[in-house]
């Protein structure tokens, strides 16, 4: 008997290092992943970008649950052999039991972790694939008015094609990481869960976007083909009258041999600009709204700008719409404002849109100086040919500090002056605008000993009946409604 109790004690002691041996070796893989862990979170793993840092911090989270995974195991083959062979209330079998406890613990806890650095990620890849489908849509969208500057409307409807195939195959890209995000919360958390059924939303919405961007791209290539067609049919009519001319032309004899091919390249060049004309027209349209009178005036002051001007007529559509664009009003481009921004373009070397940009800035901030497209032209040129700079750089000055000139009672004409001067000491572009703007915004006393400075030189200025209602409303009569008592009466407020 005895014999067999001092059996019993060797095996549970052989047992029991083995068991101690086998967690040892299952704690120690557990702290070097969590410790692998830390570095990962804390970005000490030297990653390029988010993206990498996360995908690591998931690829430990993975090898941490399998490591931990193995320490239950292992725990839990000990407690149950322990309680076996000792009982449940053995001492080291509860000790076991409260370590299995903890491992399990442990073991949901960086289950959780994942899941949640799993949704992370997917929301991340989500939220990237919503901005590149928002730019695609402004992109579209900008094609849809027009804003491309397309020489006509087939090159139009190509681009359309184009973004239109992007749109679908990021829609679809975005519906299979939904899917995915899907099936994963339903594993996890049931079909009827609340995150399921907001991917299967999402999904529905999706499918249903996916739907009208596929619409969009069939009616676009039936269009693109329908202008196919138009352009062959149209090349055929001009070989056709090309062969007519050409045999007319054999039996008038060689010396107009070359008439024809001038002929049918000039009547195609022409129905090609025609054509181009009537798009910049339906751009103008969808942009201003205008009505069919309007629209008349403007077509024939598009035509007039490019019998009269270096641009053609074309071009001066596209000048219009830019001007509308920049908020100049349809009265104001018929009334010379196109003219004027067509010579801004040719002297400051301007792009039409940069002219209408400069025009639009001067006519807006400067509204008490009643200018004309016009007159900010011709200010802007005198400006920039007098002084060391050009027209671009004075729009650079004028964007940094119209407003504030504005405000402070100066007219279009003196900001330009400034912005000149400025430039003529070396200082141009929007570096002077800032410099203006400053200097503006700091003549305002803001000590008694600056403001009866200014007051001495003569720059404090301010409407006397305003200044009397200000005191009154704030509780202050005046001795009188003299400027020197109303004065008195502010300076004592504001500094005392």
């Amino acid at each position: 008997m005895a014999n067999e109790m001092n059996n019993l004690v060797v095996r549970l002691s052989l047992d029991n290092v083995n068991f101690r041996q086998g967690i040892a070796n299952s704690g120690r893989a557990v702290r070097t992943l969590q410790n692998e862990l830390k570095s990962v979170s804390t970005g000490m793993g030297g990653f390029a970008n988010a993206s990498q840092q996360t995908q690591a911090k998931m690829n430990t989270l993975s090898r941490l649950i399998e490591a931990q995974k193995e320490k239950v195991r292992a725990l839990r083959q000990a407690y149950d052999q322990n309680k076996a062979k000792l009982g449940e209330n053995d001492a080291a079998t509860q000790r076991y039991a409260s370590q299995v406890n903890k491992a399990v613990a442990d073991l949901n806890r960086f289950e959780n972790e994942l899941k949640q650095v799993n949704r992370q990620a997917e929301q991340k890849g989500m939220d990237k694939l919503n901005n590149s489908l928002k730019s695609l849509q402004a992109e579209f969208q900008s094609i849809t008015t027009g804003m491309g500057g397309f020489s006509n409307a087939t090159e139009q409807t190509r681009a359309k094609v184009d973004v239109l195939s992007r749109m679908v195959d990021k829609q679809k890209e975005k519906i299979r990481e939904l899917q995915q995000a899907y099936n994963r919360a339903k594993t996890e958390e049931g079909e009827a869960s609340q995150s399921a059924q907001r991917y299967a939303e999402q999904i529905h919405r999706a499918t249903g976007e996916l739907n009208r961007f596929e619409n969009e791209l069939r009616q676009s290539n039936h269009e693109l083909e329908q202008q196919g067609n138009r352009l062959l049919n149209f090349g055929n009519r001009m070989e056709t009258l090309g062969n007519h001319l050409q045999n007319a032309g054999m039996q008038i004899g060689m010396v107009f041999g070359g008439m024809t091919y001038a002929i049918g390249r000039g009547l195609k060049s022409a129905v090609t600009e025609s054509m181009n004309f009537e798009q910049q027209m339906a751009n103008i349209k969808a942009v201003s709204g205008s009505t069919g009178e309007e629209m008349k005036k403007l077509s024939e002051l598009a035509v007039n700008m490019g019998e009269t001007t270096k641009y053609s007529s074309v071009q001066a559509g596209q000048g219009i719409e830019e001007l509308i664009k920049a908020g100049v009003s349809l009265t104001d481009i018929i009334n010379g404002g196109l003219e004027g921004a067509l010579n801004l373009a040719t002297a400051g070397e301007l792009e039409l849109g940069e002219a209408a940009e400069i025009a639009s800035t001067a006519l807006n901030a400067f509204k008490a100086d009643h200018l004309s497209v016009a007159d900010a032209a011709n200010i802007l040129s005198g400006a920039a040919n007098a002084s060391a700079t050009d027209v671009r750089e004075l729009k650079y000055g004028l964007s940094a500090s119209s407003a504030v000139a504005a405000g402070a009672g100066m007219t279009f004409k003196d900001t330009a002056t400034t912005l000149a001067v400025f430039a003529q000491n070396g200082l141009k572009g929007s570096d002077a605008g800032t410099s203006l703007k400053t200097m503006l915004m700091r003549l305002n006393p803001t000590t008694k000993e600056a403001y009866n400075q200014m007051r001495d030189l003569g720059l404090i200025t301010y409407n006397a009946q305003a200044g009397y209602d200000f005191l009154v409303k704030n509780g202050i009569q005046p001795a009188s409604r003299s400027v020197g008592d109303i004065e008195q009466a502010l300076g004592a407020t504001r500094f005392s």
